[in-house]
């Protein structure tokens, strides 16, 4: 078992300097494969509530920002992420966490942490608000404060972007070899997206 840690390890590191060499349009590229993957291996983790669809409807209107649903960080998938804004430990980003009552059991507690513990290492703030508090007076001053909240510049987001790309990247490929074999099935294909221009 000790020698498997050791050979993940070390094929993680590999990727990481894989990674560092890639060209921003290539790393958005193979995010956008990373989700593909990470919603077939955690079918479900994305599926979006009524109730979560009418508040994002409501923080849209009242915000007038950008904002991702499902978004894949790692191996987490992120309810709502805006990503334009300055939290105020002066990093860029919020997440939003819809919670039901599946939420209470011990396993997605669980899981739920590991999702928290993710996002604290990128600097990102999470709020989590559960699904019978969705129009109390809390959540109404949440709204408040994101309408009025600084907005991060481009740079900002641009450099967080590309710690998420390379984060869920490394999470949503096992080996090297992998890696590679996808990096050039895109360089052989046509041009990036629109949707992917959207991610920057």
């Amino acid at each position: 078992m000790r020698k498997e840690v050791y050979l993940l390890e070390n094929e993680k590191t590999l990727l990481s300097k894989m990674l560092k060499e890639l060209k921003p349009s290539e790393l958005r590229g193979l995010y956008k494969v990373a989700e593909k993957r990470l919603s077939t291996k955690f079918k479900g983790s994305n599926q979006r509530t009524e109730k979560e669809d009418r508040f994002y409807e409501q923080l849209q209107s009242f915000t007038k920002m950008k904002i991702f649903r499902s978004f894949w960080i790692g191996s987490k998938n992120i309810d709502l992420f805006i990503p334009g804004l300055v939290a105020s430990n002066n990093s860029c980003g919020l997440a939003i966490e819809i919670n039901g009552d599946i939420h209470n059991h011990e396993l997605k507690m669980k899981k739920d942490f590991y999702k928290q513990e993710t996002l604290y290492s990128l600097g990102i703030p999470l709020y989590v608000i559960e699904n019978t508090d969705l129009n109390s007076e809390p959540v109404k001053i949440l709204l408040e404060k994101i309408k009025y909240q600084k907005r991060s510049d481009t740079r900002a987001r641009r450099r967080l972007f590309q710690k998420i790309y390379k984060l869920t990247i490394q999470v949503a490929f096992t080996s090297e070899a992998e890696l590679t074999s996808e990096i050039n099935l895109l360089n052989r294909s046509s041009p990036q997206s629109a949707n992917e221009r959207s991610l920057q």
